[in-house]
């Protein structure tokens, strides 16, 4: 079964298949996650090629293989066709990226039933002979449970190597301070810690609340403003109770050892 290039959209059974959706939660790749969406989030047109597995690696492998190959042709196809528009949607997007402060970020989010039928025009490649596959149950709307805004930037103290790193791994825009100076922060204290499970994986879940102070930076942290491409991915990223954030990778969790977040938001 091939799915036509312009409705190619990764959509995700939930545990116990009890629920389909549109999915894909994890932002910055760190051992085995979904790399598109560090594309995706900067507003580029990105896709994951996905297939059904066999039982064994060996089972209905032909036929596996002829699907992702009719898959791929037809996504190759459309981009082929359609290859300015695409381009100018995705620049008209990237536009808009580097204007979002203040504007509403949600930090949880849940699919959630609405009144949409998924239904899918396919062709099957056996016969070649086109059909509609009806997805469901379809949980079509996306309803944010905990949200913030977009602040104008974060600041991260030296200390904070492996942020840092990751950071600059995604070519993200940041200032490194040269000289001891003040700034007005939003600090993040961590209340307590709870769980939650995302697509059958348990991660931590940080309650939190915020104080303003006044910080003195040194030389070697680092400023980041919200004024960039980033400006949805450092919030999904930095925010402690962000449902994509760091603190769902165990190589960040020493960020959930004390009560003060290092990560302090700038108004």
């Amino acid at each position: 079964m091939a799915i036509p290039a312009d409705d190619c959209r990764k959509v995700v059974c939930g545990p116990g298949c009890g629920r389909n959706s549109f999915g894909g939660v994890f932002i910055f790749n760190q051992g085995g996650g979904d790399g598109r969406q560090s594309f995706g989030i900067l507003n580029t047109l990105s896709f994951i090629q996905e297939g059904r597995n066999g039982k064994t690696p060996e089972e209905n492998l032909e036929r596996r293989a002829r699907s992702q190959l009719a898959s791929i042709e037809a996504l190759l196809a459309f981009c082929q066709e359609h290859a300015q528009q695409i381009a100018d949607m995705v620049a008209a997007e990237r536009a808009r990226l580097p204007g979002m402060l203040g504007h509403a970020f949600a930090l949880r989010m849940e699919h959630v039933h609405g009144n949409g039928v998924l239904r899918i025009p396919v062709t099957l490649v056996p016969s070649g002979h086109d059909t509609i596959q009806t997805v469901g149950p379809y949980h079509d709307v996306v309803r944010a449970v905990a949200e913030t805004t977009v602040p104008s930037g974060y600041y991260i103290p030296a200390a904070q190597r492996a942020v840092i790193a990751l950071l600059q791994r995604h070519h993200v825009g940041l200032e490194t301070v040269q000289a001891e100076r003040e700034m007005g922060v939003e600090r993040y204290w961590i209340d307590s810690v709870g769980t939650d499970v995302l697509e059958e994986d348990t991660l931590p879940r940080p309650f939190v609340h915020t104080t303003r102070e006044t910080l003195t930076v040194h030389p070697g942290d680092v400023v980041l403003s919200t004024a960039q491409w980033h400006s949805m991915f450092l919030p999904s990223m930095l925010e402690p109770e962000s449902i994509w954030g760091l603190l769902k990778y165990a190589a960040f969790a020493e960020l959930l050892k004390e009560k003060k977040y290092p990560i302090c938001r700038i108004p």
